[in-house]
């Protein structure tokens, strides 16, 4: 669950290091769950999900992961940096296309500016474990 948890929110950022053999750290699972109760959003039901089918309400819970995790900077850019860091060189075709895609947003300021970061990563819907 916590590798399914760390995939999903790093979206955007998850933004990207969406590989699956890795695992969230115990700061990561923490800003889950605080993204989750400061969202309303039932922790245990993320791993229903796949970047291609996120429902607008959990966009700020994403958001919120995000931005918590060093993964939005201060003007709303993804740290791509700090992705890469984590997808330990794996350099999938996709994931690259993913930071790519990342790197060319507008920053994000609100919860709806998360839907085009979300489709940057769809195809790396692969890496998610259902």
């Amino acid at each position: 669950m916590a590798r399914t948890m760390y995939v999903f929110f790093f979206l955007a950022f998850a933004a990207v290091s969406w590989v699956a053999s890795m695992e969230a750290t115990d700061e990561e699972m923490q800003f889950f769950k605080e993204c989750a109760e400061e969202n309303g959003i039932e922790y245990k039901d993320m791993r229903d999900y796949s970047f291609k089918d996120v429902p607008e309400e959990l966009h700020c819970y994403i958001k919120c992961f995000a931005e918590k995790g060093g993964y939005l900077d201060d003007n709303g850019k993804f740290n791509i940096e700090k992705a890469r860091a984590r997808d330990h060189g794996n350099g999938e075709e996709a994931l690259e296309k993913a930071y790519q895609c990342l790197e060319n947003l507008s920053p994000v300021k609100s919860c709806s500016d998360m839907e085009p970061a979300l489709k940057c990563v769809e195809d790396v819907d692969h890496f998610f474990a259902k």
